[in-house]
């Protein structure tokens, strides 16, 4: 004799929880949770089916959708945005696609135009002024302009070349200061990567910069 599932009340989406990370940081944890935070554990009581309950899902889906979309304003990741608001999205599980069509708000199509222009202009000026730096062999003027291409990097959700441009930076370092904001920085994005294992070679670096000739 069949008997019905049991349904999961998830525990509701508290925003607050998320506000103290960085823009990147908190869509990494967004993502982790609108793909995989809200689901019936994996081995419930033996004899018992557990499936979630679909109201309270697509609430806390919807609630945590909308904090990712205004976080992804903060950026200039607008293939993340697009990503977040195209409910036809094969990759999308259909709880989150469900969320999404559940969301009011519309997708910003004149801000997608901005950012990409923001995105553009930024990198020739970034690039142009590190060229310029080169050119003069300004060694600061290097290093300043690798870290400002990693930050905007960054913001645009880019972190492979993000951690390309630190890791160029770090010739440039004339301090134990800057060796250690260096380090902090690659850690920060190896984690972004979900590169753990370059990511506790950074963490362990302060003071030895060997581990950067091998990570290019």
């Amino acid at each position: 004799m069949s008997t019905s599932p049991s349904q999961l009340t998830p525990p509701p989406f508290s925003p607050t929880s998320f506000a103290r990370y960085p823009p990147a940081s908190r869509l990494l944890r967004l993502s982790h949770y609108l793909h995989s935070g809200v689901h019936p554990p994996l081995s419930p009581p033996s004899g018992l089916a557990v499936s979630p309950n679909p109201a309270a899902l697509t609430a806390s889906l919807t609630a945590a959708l909308t904090l990712a979309t205004a976080t992804c304003l903060e950026t200039l990741d607008t293939d993340l945005y697009a990503t977040l608001t195209d409910p036809d999205n094969p990759t999308l599980p259909p709880a989150l696609a469900a969320a999404i069509l559940n969301d009011p708000t519309p997708r910003d199509t004149t801000w997608i135009t901005t950012a990409n222009t923001t995105y553009t202009t930024t990198l020739k000026t970034h690039e142009s002024s590190l060229a310029t730096s080169k050119t003069n062999l300004l060694k600061d003027g290097i290093r300043t302009g690798y870290l400002l291409l990693a930050d905007l990097y960054t913001s645009r959700g880019l972190h492979t070349l993000t951690l390309k441009s630190l890791l160029r930076s770090r010739d440039y370092c004339t301090s134990n200061a800057h060796n250690t904001n260096l380090c902090v920085k690659v850690l920060t994005t190896s984690l972004l990567l979900k590169n753990y294992s370059h990511g506790e070679s950074a963490g362990r670096a302060r003071g030895d910069t060997g581990w950067f000739s091998h990570a290019i």
